[in-house]
């Protein structure tokens, strides 16, 4: 007989015994492995997207889940009624709550390769797919590509209420670009701004002028160069 290629309007890509409702499954009470609203948010998401690439293993000597927790939660959150179920034999008690410590615990000890994640988030990065489906947030998205990229000095900002600053916007639709006008450019990480009466918005950046129309080929500029590879104080610029 063939198995149902969906499970409530859900693609099933992965091997499973069945077809089983939502309501009959029983989570296992004393498992120790939590799931924030966050990360089961994120994997409704991935499901939605992808289809089930993973069923819910069920024990057969317990009926309880021994792996998919957190799936049937996000198949909570999708408002579906059915999900794709594996069921497995274990000897004991014992051994089955070994196996559910141990399908968290085991991936925990994964060591991510920084340089190398970025790389492949990169080539991701196309406007194709939402790398929020990769399990990785915007907030870790920015702290990556800014650990893994070599920072330029950093010079020092303070901005008034009510001064006028000229600036640019430039908008970078992948990483690979926006680092290559960094060096093109030479423009510098602000991290440290004091602005007062006003919030932060952003990521300040600082860009030399004599720079840009250096590297433009524009040799008369009518006025006197300013310090190289520096923002004059009366033309800093940033993401504020």
């Amino acid at each position: 007989m063939d198995q149902p290629k969906f499970a409530d309007g859900i693609p099933v890509h992965c091997s499973h015994a069945m077809i089983e409702l939502v309501k009959n499954l029983r989570p296992n009470p004393r498992n120790p492995n939590k799931h924030p609203e966050k990360q089961v948010k994120m994997l409704a998401q991935n499901i939605r997207h992808f289809g089930w690439r993973h069923p819910i293993i069920v024990s057969n000597r317990s009926g309880l889940i021994v792996s998919g927790h957190a799936r049937l939660e996000a198949a909570k959150m999708l408002g579906v009624s059915e999900v794709p179920v594996d069921r497995q034999d274990y000897k004991n008690e014992e051994e089955e709550m070994a196996v559910l410590l141990a399908d968290n615990r085991i991936a925990e000890l994964a060591e991510m390769d920084k340089p190398l994640l970025r790389d492949v988030l990169e080539g991701l990065n196309t406007g194709g797919i939402d790398l929020n489906l990769a399990g990785f947030d915007d907030q870790f998205l920015e702290k990556l590509m800014t650990e893994s990229r070599p920072l330029l000095e950093d010079p020092m900002m303070e901005l008034q209420p009510y001064e006028h600053y000229d600036y640019v916007i430039v908008l970078a639709k992948n990483v690979h670009d926006w680092e290559m006008l960094c060096e093109l450019l030479d423009i510098k990480r602000v991290v440290s701004a004091k602005i007062k009466k006003t919030k932060k918005i952003g990521l300040g950046r600082c860009i030399s002028a004599e720079k840009v129309l250096e590297r433009l080929n524009v040799s008369d500029r009518g006025s006197e160069p300013s310090e190289r590879g520096q923002c004059p104080e009366d033309d800093q610029s940033s993401g504020n």
